[in-house]
């Protein structure tokens, strides 16, 4: 038994790293018919070896999920909205698809559930490098230098030379109207925008700062901006998300 308990995962390595060995020459070459039925193998080999595994104990690496001992009266502390959703995670140099997550923007942990439904597990902050909750898609950054500061932010563009990033995060206030034996907590939630053109970075939190950002072309962004149609002017996501984008396809 033991020896078919090590052999078990070996094999699988194997085999993957057979089809990872197929997959790396062809990625220089325009995909054709049998290119892409190696990269379809790819994918259902690492299908193969994560289901191989099940329960995955890389995935469940990090410490309880400690529930808020206290009632919130107004807001709740986690992102979009109060209960898991579907997303992913490239946690510990793997990549898990189709689970279930919750994103805390108190605490700055991202939570799942653990493999038999009886607890929550807060991921490591160091060993996750993405994640997505539904299309939404967020980077951690560990270079301050190279950005805003270290976290983990939503990538709402990147090309040749912009990203366009957001950061959300929350924190609990007490309602000072509230008396001792009757105290309320209530969530007070911040948002901030950082724009990246070439090596220089801005916080851009209002039209106007995203304009002096792209000052070498202020008024043809502002002229895209208001061809944006009225259901997109009040969702600042998307207009920053696309003027960022119409500004690096026309920036030399």
């Amino acid at each position: 038994m033991a020896i078919a308990f090590i052999r078990r995962p070996i094999l699988i390595c194997y085999s993957i790293l057979s089809v990872v060995s197929s997959v790396s020459r062809i990625h220089a070459q325009t995909p054709d018919k049998d290119s892409l039925a190696i990269l379809t193998g790819y994918a259902a080999a690492i299908t193969f070896y994560h289901h191989s595994l099940m329960p995955e104990t890389r995935l469940f690496r990090g410490g309880e999920y400690a529930e808020y001992a206290y009632a919130i009266h107004i807001g709740h502390p986690f992102f979009d909205i109060d209960h898991m959703q579907k997303g992913s995670v490239y946690y510990d140099g793997l990549h898990y698809d189709d689970i279930l997550l919750i994103y805390d923007l108190v605490r700055g942990q991202v939570v799942i559930n653990d493999p038999y439904n009886a607890y929550k597990i807060a991921l490591l902050n160091d060993r996750l490098d993405t994640f997505t909750i539904g299309s939404h898609l967020f980077i951690h950054l560990r270079d301050s230098a190279n950005g805003p500061g270290p976290g983990f932010y939503e990538l709402l563009y990147e090309g040749k030379k912009v990203r366009m990033l957001k950061r959300e995060w929350k924190t609990i206030q007490e309602d000072p109207s509230a008396t001792t034996a009757d105290s309320k907590e209530y969530i007070n939630h911040s948002v901030s925008y950082y724009l990246r053109i070439a090596n220089r970075n801005y916080i851009v939190n209002s039209k106007r700062s995203l304009l002096r950002a792209m000052k070498d072309k202020r008024a043809a962004v502002r002229k895209f901006i208001r061809g944006l149609g009225p259901d997109l002017q009040t969702d600042k996501d998307q207009v920053f998300a696309r003027a960022a984008a119409w500004y690096d396809r026309n920036t030399q």
